[in-house]
């Protein structure tokens, strides 16, 4: 009897052990496989984390409303998701599409939504105007920061934190040059993790310009089109092409001048200008001013679409208009400066957030129209 207990105490103790050891081999899996993933994490770029953590947000199913909801209005609920809040978020690429608000209340989306959010955000600073011009990099700035304050995943803070302090400083250069060089960088950044996103190839709308996709057919007065064609660029104050200042740039395509102007040879547009330490940039020569105000027409197209801005306003289209007005001095163009300008204004005054969209798609195709009629041109 004796024996027999130890028999039995000794297989219960084999028992125990077995399972102690059991129980140490699984705490040791997963120990490795939590080590291996610490491992594999750590080689990866904080750009490369940042893409892996929106490939693997899911958009929330809580709060959604029915397809026959009136918040459908403008999208198909078989690409897109409404949810109660106003949201409403692509099933495609699961990114905020367009919040559903009027000018004084903008809700606020839920926690499950954040990263959705902050996916828009870093679409529209990839998708946005690409010229090198300083408001051009302070609406990226801007969108950069809509995106860290929504934001609440510490590697997308990061990530977008040394975005939004790359432009700070590109927007405090003063080499027109080596600024246009840095900034395009900076936007290549971005469209690696909006791309990935968006699950294809981006343009940005200056791209889409020059590739003739962004621009419709010229259509307007005879004069101002005959205005712009008769506009030649300034032999005074141009930099020989060999001179420094077109390192990095086609001295071909772009003409340098002595006051820190840089135009494209082929439209005459303003394409950048040196930006001095206190924000101040130059002032362009009489001769100038109509490259300079068909570089303002251009930049206000480059403005992410109708749907971008009828959440967040038509300020900088107004902005750029006014300046181009303010250099200008040919009543036609100027009549039609006045018409954007103030269509660009009733559109930001609409409560009806279809009716805003509507009409701001069509002050953006009179901008393009427009800009087509100079880009077309000759030497």
């Amino acid at each position: 009897m004796i024996k027999t207990n130890k028999v039995l105490i000794t297989v219960g103790s084999i028992v125990l052990s077995m399972g102690f050891l059991a129980g140490c081999s699984s705490d040791k899996e997963t120990k490795a496989d939590s080590t291996a993933i610490a491992a594999e994490q750590s080689e990866m770029t904080l750009e490369e984390k940042v893409i892996k953590y929106f490939e693997e947000y899911e958009l929330p199913t809580e709060g959604r409303v029915s397809d026959d909801d009136p918040l459908y209005n403008s999208h198909n609920p078989e690409e897109y998701v409404a949810y109660e809040n106003g949201y409403i978020l692509s099933k495609e690429t699961r990114h905020a599409s367009t919040i559903m608000n009027t000018p004084e209340e903008s809700p606020e989306p839920t926690p499950e939504q954040i990263p959705a959010v902050v996916a828009g955000k870093i679409i529209g600073a990839a998708y946005g105007p690409q010229s090198p011009l300083d408001d051009r990099v302070e609406i990226r700035i801007q969108s950069l920061e809509l995106a860290l304050e929504a934001n609440e995943d510490g590697t997308v803070e990061r990530w977008l934190t040394e975005m939004k302090e790359e432009f700070e400083s590109i927007s405090k250069m003063t080499d027109s040059v080596k600024y246009g060089e840095r900034l395009l960088a900076a936007i290549d950044s971005l469209k690696v993790v909006a791309e990935s996103i968006t699950n294809h190839s981006i343009e940005t709308n200056e791209e889409q310009a020059l590739n003739g996709e962004f621009l419709t057919e010229p259509g307007y007065e005879p004069e101002i089109a005959q205005f712009f064609a008769d506009y030649e660029l300034p032999e005074e104050g141009q930099i020989p092409k060999d001179d420094p200042t077109y390192q990095g740039v086609n001295a071909e395509q772009l003409v340098a001048y002595e006051n820190g102007m840089l135009f494209d040879r082929s439209s005459g547009q303003m394409v950048a200008r040196r930006h001095y330490h206190d924000g101040t940039v130059p002032e362009p020569t009489p001769e100038q001013a109509t490259g300079v105000v068909m570089g303002s027409i251009v930049d206000a197209a480059s403005n992410g679409g109708a749907q971008i801005h009828a959440s967040q306003g038509s300020a900088h289209m107004i902005k750029r208009l006014t300046e181009a007005k303010e250099l200008n001095e040919f009543e036609s163009l100027e009549e039609w400066l006045d018409a954007r300008i103030e269509g660009y204004k009733k559109a930001d005054a609409l409560e009806n957030v279809e009716d805003r969209v509507k009409l701001l798609t069509d002050e953006n195709a009179e901008l393009n129209k427009m800009v087509a009629t100079f880009m077309d041109r000759q030497d």
